[in-house]
């Protein structure tokens, strides 16, 4: 029977079921890295910030939905890899926030912690763009609030969740120009499939061993820009102090680099 509500043990099992799949698909999400930088590392960089993560909730006696939420939250900031990562952990960061405070959840909380991650997300990057992984948490999560306003439970939930993401992801191409003079699909958007495919296969009981998954191999893209990238590094830092104001921050940095994002 499937579940009508989800307890600390279950979003465990989610998290380390994301990472799984992940850690599968890395090198095909590499191999589909154009945006921003064609880097080639997306699925690495997503990886190791959630792989940070989930270490980091082994090692805590974390029982709650909220208190489970809320490590996966602080641990991949703190643990941020690349652009990719730093979004992914806004989004953890969100859906901490629509979880906080709870011992276990219904289908209409995660729906609306799901759309708090979006909104979270978005407000992160300086300048959002659609056709990236930001439209695929979108799209997912709206799909996942008609699915919970006719009553589905987690098992319906998180399978529309999954096929709306992997929808959208098709259509990433149509979306941003760079994409399709590449041939691929985004790349962070591709890492979040996973993940929610991971959510949903830990649902279904599926008995994750990372050391047994076998990474799917990659295929390469050739990449050919027009343009001349004006920043090629990406560089993260946190920083620490008092009365430090986000908006002033970005105010600041706005013109050092092309994909900016600021949270605290």
């Amino acid at each position: 029977m499937a579940p009508e509500i989800i307890e600390g043990v279950t979003l465990k099992q989610m998290f380390t079921g994301g990472l799984a799949i992940l850690n599968k698909e890395k090198n095909i999400i590499n191999a589909l890295n154009v945006f921003p930088v064609p880097d080639g590392d997306t699925g690495t960089n997503m990886f190791l910030t959630l792989n940070f993560a989930v270490e980091q909730l082994r090692k805590e006696e974390k029982e709650t939905v909220g208190e489970v939420a809320q490590s996966i939250a602080d641990s991949s900031l703190m643990g941020a890899r690349g652009n990719s990562g730093v979004i992914l952990s806004q989004l953890f960061r969100g859906l901490s926030k629509g979880l906080s405070g709870r011992e276990k959840i219904n289908v209409k909380e995660f729906v609306e912690a799901l759309q708090e991650g979006v909104n979270t997300a978005y407000k992160a990057v300086m300048k959002p763009v659609e056709g990236t992984m930001l439209t695929v948490a979108k799209e997912a999560a709206n799909s996942a609030v008609r699915e919970a306003d006719k009553g589905a439970d987690f098992m319906v939930l998180l399978e529309a969740l999954l096929k709306q993401a992997e929808d959208t992801l098709k259509k990433t191409p149509d979306m941003l120009p760079v994409l399709k003079e590449a041939g691929v699909v985004d790349a962070g958007g591709k890492g979040l499939c996973a993940i929610y495919e991971g959510f949903l296969k830990a649902l279904q009981g599926y008995d994750f061993d990372l050391e047994k998954e076998e990474e799917k191999e990659e295929k390469s893209v050739k990449i050919f820009l027009e343009e001349d990238l004006a920043y090629q590094y990406c560089t993260e830092y946190i920083l620490k102090g008092e009365n430090m104001k986000v908006e002033s921050l970005k105010n600041e940095l706005s013109s050092m680099g092309d994909s900016l994002l600021i949270v605290g």
